[in-house]
């Protein structure tokens, strides 16, 4: 009996390490935004990384040093877009009123309401969409919409927002997949409520 447990508790353990292990991989791959910032000029780091920590007084900074309001890293991203991903509103409503392109697309047909909608981030959301945001555009890696995302990240709030603002939720992406397939394959019951009760 002794020897049994002797051995399954190395076992559990690797299990339990294994795991989580695949959780860091996971949450270092939705990270790989901010890290395309490190390799940019140096100006352009300090003001996308200002702007993706929603510091807006850095962003203020910046912009009246003469900085262009949609520079961008070397994948296209603009520093609205990574505020946007964090849900940072102030600095997205700043950067608006500079005159920042609310439809900018980064090197993957990716915009700043992409960005926005996978994570909580509802003002955010409804921010971009009054500036004028397309909500329907795909980027060019997957076939992806900004509702797909909130879909997929069980974010229910934007989800809302987007469907009430006319995000088509039949679009497919090139694997054939709607928003409906997303919320489904990441058991999002709230999302496949909004979906199926029409």
């Amino acid at each position: 009996m002794n020897s049994t447990k002797v051995i399954l508790i190395p076992v559990l353990l690797f299990i339990i390490i294994l795991s989580c292990s695949r959780k860091k991989t996971n949450n270092a791959e939705k990270a790989n935004i901010k890290e395309s910032v490190v390799e940019s000029p140096i100006s352009i780091p300090a003001y996308m990384d200002a702007a993706f920590n929603g510091n807006s007084d850095k962003v203020k900074e910046f912009i009246a040093g003469g900085l262009v309001v949609d520079t961008t890293d070397k994948n296209g991203s603009t520093a609205m877009m990574l505020a946007a991903y964090n849900g940072h509103t102030e600095v997205v409503k700043y950067l608006l009123r500079k005159g920042a392109d609310v439809n900018h697309h980064d090197s993957n047909d990716r915009t700043a309401l992409m960005y926005a909608s996978s994570g909580p981030a509802n003002e955010t959301v409804k921010l971009l969409l009054e500036a004028g945001a397309e909500v329907n555009v795909t980027d060019n890696i997957e076939g992806f919409t900004a509702i797909m995302f909130a879909a997929a990240e069980g974010q229910t709030e934007v989800f809302k927002t987007l469907k009430a603002a006319g995000a088509d939720i039949y679009i497919k992406d090139k694997d054939g997949e709607t928003a409906r397939d997303f919320a489904s394959n990441n058991c999002h019951s709230a999302i496949l409520k909004l979906i199926d009760n029409r």
